[in-house]
């Protein structure tokens, strides 16, 4: 564990494998553990056959899956104004995203920004995957757009864009 000097943002509650944090303003890294610290402007980094779990002082929670990168651009829990914003940048891999909505917030925001969109919320359940078109479940056409009823189909976009990646977007 490397200790950061950037304001802290969670903690990783479950390291399954091997899961690397990287301080972007020390560009230092260090294999974590569980129980290991992230902060403000890290870049979390899951190896084959690996998982981990992200408990934020904001009790948003997210899961990432195996070869995935999530960087976390920025990170607010402002107690004081009751505020909470979280804008993540999700590179490659999937990520479950569970953002809380608490009474103790008056305004809460959580982004998730990828190389070919945007998912934005306010408080749900939901799970977002980049990765190259062609991969085993791209989508073949430009975009998808699902309805709110539980019957339709789970994808709530799929987005090709530059370099040939493809966003999945599902909400629950």
């Amino acid at each position: 564990y490397i200790a950061s000097n950037a304001p802290p943002a969670g903690v990783l509650q479950t390291v399954i494998g091997h899961v690397v944090v990287l301080h972007e303003d020390t560009k230092e890294a260090f294999f974590a553990g569980a129980g290991d610290a992230v902060s403000k402007h890290d870049s979390i980094f899951t190896l084959a056959d690996s998982r981990c779990r992200i408990k934020f002082t904001t009790e948003d929670v997210i899961t990432m899956g195996e070869n995935a990168r999530l960087g976390l651009e920025e990170y607010i829990d402002n107690r004081q104004e009751q505020k909470k914003t979280s804008i993540f940048d999700l590179i490659r891999g999937k990520a479950m995203f569970y953002a809380m909505r608490l009474f103790k917030f008056r305004s809460t925001t959580t982004t998730v920004k990828t190389p070919t969109a945007v998912v934005g919320v306010r408080g749900t359940k939901f799970g977002v995957e980049v990765k190259p078109e062609g991969d085993k479940t791209a989508a073949n056409t430009p975009i998808y757009l699902a309805s709110a009823s539980d019957r339709s189909l789970p994808p709530l976009l799929a987005q090709f864009g530059p370099g040939n990646w493809v966003t999945i977007a599902l909400c629950f």
